[in-house]
């Protein structure tokens, strides 16, 4: 199926919210660095659809009213979250930071943002917080209504269908790895608020997905969490695979999911579009789960090393805005 693509430019301040699949139209030759100069457009792919949540209140006359009374912030709320599913008010406060004077004004005037829209049912605030209640105002967590998803759609041209679904909670392992997710975004929107990248151009899941054909010749899905090109000051852009890793699974079906981005690598369908294959990045929750997956996959002989790189959160900051870095062998320690 094909679905509708978005390509959105939002400034904010420093902040450039982008959606769309990153391509580039003119790529240099090479497969192994995830790197090449800054040609890049953004065009449309395939992806499934995912589940929304459900809210019949909102009908045709009022949907059209209120899509007349939201401001370009708003806009961008609903759009941020229909790509993204869920956020903390602390990461929505972060990602429009250089639209405030101080981090506290960004929570604050966000957090009364955000209840007008759930006051209007565009959005829903679920029962659970990150931290528990007494976590503060930037706890909260909130995603799109069926409404919200509709009035995103309209407006730019949504990555996902709508789905009249009742909603559900999501269960808190499915919940802690999307606002992982979101935080990785969140995170590399900050690196072009202080100007350590020039550009972020990203699509999550589902759009971010590849089908391709697998080595026994069936259609074959590979799943990234992310999918972003990022620029720098000197004129590169670099071209990334991002999985967000919560320390859940066992580090076999790691080694698996890296097998599949070989199997998609091999078909030479990515280098052909855009004339690189992207570095993949494991992002661990800590350095013991990094440790684990680098001596894990140094240690299965058909892993290709320098394609898959292991980092934990309190690095990924640098690894991307200093490129693609060799990973650590345990026979490299002394």
């Amino acid at each position: 199926m094909t679905m509708p693509t978005r390509d959105l430019r939002v400034a904010l301040g420093h902040l450039a919210v982008e959606t769309g699949r990153p391509t580039s139209r003119d790529p240099e030759p090479g497969d192994n660095t995830g790197r090449h100069r800054r040609t890049g457009a953004n065009t449309g792919g395939d992806s499934p659809a995912i589940l929304a949540g459900a809210s019949s209140r909102v009908g045709r006359r009022q949907l059209a009213r209120l899509a007349g009374q939201l401001t370009d912030r708003d806009r961008t709320i609903l759009e941020f979250l229909d790509d993204y599913r869920f956020a903390t008010s602390g990461q929505l406060a972060r990602l429009f930071a250089p639209n405030f004077t101080g981090p506290r004004s960004a929570t604050r005037q966000l957090n009364r943002q955000m209840t007008k829209l759930a006051d209007s049912d565009l959005l829903r605030r679920l029962e659970r917080r990150v931290g528990g209640v007494r976590a503060g105002s930037s706890s909260s967590i909130w995603t799109l209504t069926t409404a919200g998803r509709k009035l995103a759609h309209q407006q730019g041209g949504g990555l996902s269908e709508v789905s009249r679904a009742r909603f559900v909670e999501p269960s808190i392992s499915f919940l802690d790895h999307t606002l992982a997710v979101t935080e990785l975004r969140v995170r590399l929107a900050e690196l072009t608020h202080d100007g350590r990248l020039t550009s972020v151009d990203s699509l999550p899941e589902p759009a971010c997905w590849r089908r391709y054909v697998g080595r026994a010749g069936q259609p074959a899905w590979l799943k990234p969490d992310l999918a972003v090109v990022t620029g720098t000051a000197d004129g590169f852009e670099d071209h990334w695979f991002i999985e967000a890793d919560r320390a859940t699974e066992n580090p076999a079906r790691i080694v698996t999911k890296c097998r599949q981005y070989q199997d998609y690598r091999a078909t030479g369908r990515e280098q052909t579009e855009t004339g690189v294959f992207p570095a993949v990045v494991w992002v661990t929750p800590d350095t013991r789960r990094r440790g684990q997956l680098t001596e894990r996959l140094a240690s299965e002989n058909d892993i290709v090393h320098g394609l898959f790189y292991i980092v934990a959160l309190d690095d990924f900051e640098d690894a991307i805005t200093n490129g693609p870095q060799e990973p650590e062998s345990p026979s490299d320690k002394p």
